[in-house]
């Protein structure tokens, strides 16, 4: 009975993340299937189905955490003041906008950098030189992978072309 009552409990404070969780699956299907009708790449390229692909895989382990996290009793802290949550979302939105602005003027890496070590700040990171760290290794791994071995073209400035882009 315990244990009925505690599933209950779980699903009702869990209810979003069960719903997002399983938009993600949903979600990784449709790119799944998508992804299939694409063709193949030529020679060692991967060809235009190998990003939605890994996306759909990503998608499909992030769907899985939520719900484990959501059966062993970690949901979100609903506790958060509005106004912490809400200039949280306005940072966010800020951050992506500036994606746009400053990639054409100053390339990948450097731009990249910022909007990583912004998210990492706004997620609560306590420690700024550890957001900084992870920023710009994420940055340098996202920008060898792509320039390198994905061959997709990213803005360069003399920053990227000097660490390999």
């Amino acid at each position: 009975m315990k244990d009925q009552s505690r599933l209950i409990t779980v699903i009702k404070k869990g209810a979003l993340d069960i719903f997002l969780a399983l938009a993600f699956v949903v979600l990784t299907v449709l790119i799944a299937i998508d992804a299939h009708g694409y063709k193949a790449g030529v020679g060692n390229e991967p060809g235009p189905a190998a990003v939605p692909t890994v996306l759909s895989v990503l998608l499909l382990l992030v769907a899985g955490g939520m719900l484990i996290q959501v059966f062993r009793g970690k949901w979100e802290d609903q506790n958060e003041p509005d106004a912490i949550r809400n200039w949280r979302v306005l940072g966010g939105i800020v951050l992506l906008i500036l994606v746009g602005i400053l990639m054409p003027l100053i390339g990948f890496f450097v731009t990249f950098s910022i909007v990583l070590f912004g998210l990492s700040l706004l997620s609560g990171t306590t420690a700024w030189w550890k957001s900084a760290i992870f920023s710009l290794i994420v940055t340098w791994v996202v920008l060898l992978l792509f320039s390198r071995y994905l061959n997709v073209p990213l803005p360069a400035s003399p920053v990227d072309l000097m660490l390999g882009a």
